[in-house]
């Protein structure tokens, strides 16, 4: 299954998913990071931090389960 990560929206907006299955993101644009809120999986920058420096994260589900919504967090583009 494959989330795109842009600045407004995650498309699809939300997904089902079962044990085994792998969820990709790819950041489509600008600053993001990508979390569970429930502190399974974090990524963004080394410290899964807002980043613009990842292309593609994944996560592998194994245990069944209601996973609380991914967050995406956007800050403004920064410019140099």
């Amino acid at each position: 299954m494959v989330v795109n990560v842009d600045n407004n929206f995650f498309a699809p907006a939300s997904i089902t998913i079962y044990v085994g299955d792998t969820v990709e993101w790819k950041r489509l644009n600008g600053f993001h990071n990508v979390r569970s809120d429930d502190g399974l999986f974090r990524f963004g920058d080394a410290n899964g931090n807002v980043s613009n420096t990842w292309d593609t994260v994944s996560f592998t589900f194994t245990e069944p389960g209601i996973y609380p919504p991914t967050i995406v967090r956007r800050t403004a583009d920064r410019g140099a």
